[in-house]
C-alpha cells in the first residue's frame, strides 16, 4: 500500500474531512499543508497573499511540500492552488498517491457558500458571482487536477472505498 497520499482538489472538495478520516484510518500522520504554512508563517493565507504576494505564497508551499514529503508516511490535504504552481503536480506523483477529490459543481458550491467566511478568496462573492468564480477557476485547474493518479467524487466514497483505492496504487 502506498504510504505517502497526497489529496487534491477545489476548495471545500472534502481534502481536510478525507484527509482526517484516512490518516485515521491508515494510523499515518495528517498534514494539512495550509495549516503548516499558516503555522510556519504566523499569517493567514489571505494576510500572506495581502502582504507579501501569491508569488510569495506558492514558493513557501512549494519548499513546505518537499520538507513535509520527506516523511515515511502521511496523507497531506492540498491546498486547492497547489499542484498547479512549479512543478507541485509531478512532484507529489513522484512520491506517492494523488488524489482528486471531485464533487460535483453544485455539491461544491453549496459547501463553499456555507463556510463563505472562512475562505477569503470568495468571502465577498455570492449567487452568479460566487459560480462564475468557482466555475472558471476549476478550468484553470482541471489540467492540473487530471493528471492525478485518481479522479473520485468524495461524495460516493467512504473509509473503506479509500482504503481499497490506495490497495491499489
Amino acid at each position: 500500500m502506498t504510504k505517502k497520499v497526497y489529496l487534491l482538489g477545489f476548495m471545500g472538495s472534502g481534502k481536510t474531512y478525507w484527509g482526517a478520516r484516512l490518516s485515521e484510518r491508515l494510523g499515518f500522520p495528517y498534514i494539512d499543508l495550509d495549516a503548516a504554512l499558516v503555522d510556519q508563517e504566523g499569517l493567514t493565507v489571505a494576510r500572506i497573499f495581502e502582504s507579501r504576494g501569491e508569488t510569495y505564497f506558492r514558493q513557501v508551499e512549494r519548499d513546505l511540500l518537499r520538507r513535509l514529503s520527506a516523511g515515511e508516511s502521511f496523507v497531506m490535504s492540498c491546498g486547492g492552488g497547489t499542484p498547479c504552481f512549479f512543478d507541485n503536480m509531478e512532484f507529489m506523483k513522484g512520491q506517492g498517491a494523488t488524489i482528486w477529490l471531485d464533487p460535483g459543481l453544485e455539491q461544491l458550491l453549496e459547501r463553499i457558500q456555507r463556510k463563505k467566511s472562512k475562505r477569503p478568496l470568495v468571502a465577498s462573492l455570492s449567487g452568479d458571482a460566487l459560480r462564475e468564480y468557482v466555475v472558471s477557476k476549476l478550468e484553470e485547474r482541471k489540467p492540473f487536477y487530471s493528471r492525478a493518479a485518481h479522479r473520485v467524487d468524495p461524495d460516493q466514497m467512504n473509509p473503506e472505498t479509500f482504503t481499497e483505492l490506495l490497495g491499489h496504487a
